[in-house]
């Protein structure tokens, strides 16, 4: 409980200094601290990741299937195969906008 609790409380952190970035215009948190926290959260709380990508019901039923124990580890690799797609759209959406 106290893991999930320090993991959202970690979680707000990052989104407050990413929007801090953005009013200020300089760069708070690097990218591989991004990437660190994303791949962490999706491991330990897969279904709050499937949140933070805007995916809430992938994350209604990944924590559905987490709730058995037997679930866990489907969920966990789901989450990060989901992160990767999530980093590769973000990639993507990234150079469409550079042109």
């Amino acid at each position: 409980m106290v893991l999930c609790i320090l993991f959202i409380l970690i979680l707000i952190r990052r989104q407050t200094l990413q929007q801090q970035q953005l009013i200020c215009g300089r760069s708070t948190v690097t990218e591989r601290e991004d990437k660190f926290m994303r791949l962490l959260l999706a491991i330990f709380l897969p279904w709050l990741q499937f949140f933070t990508i805007g995916r809430p019901f992938a994350g209604i039923f990944c924590l559905i299937l987490q709730l058995t124990l037997v679930g866990w580890i489907p969920a966990c690799i789901w989450s990060v195969y989901a992160l990767g797609q999530y980093k590769t759209d973000q990639k993507i959406k990234n150079a469409m906008a550079e042109k």
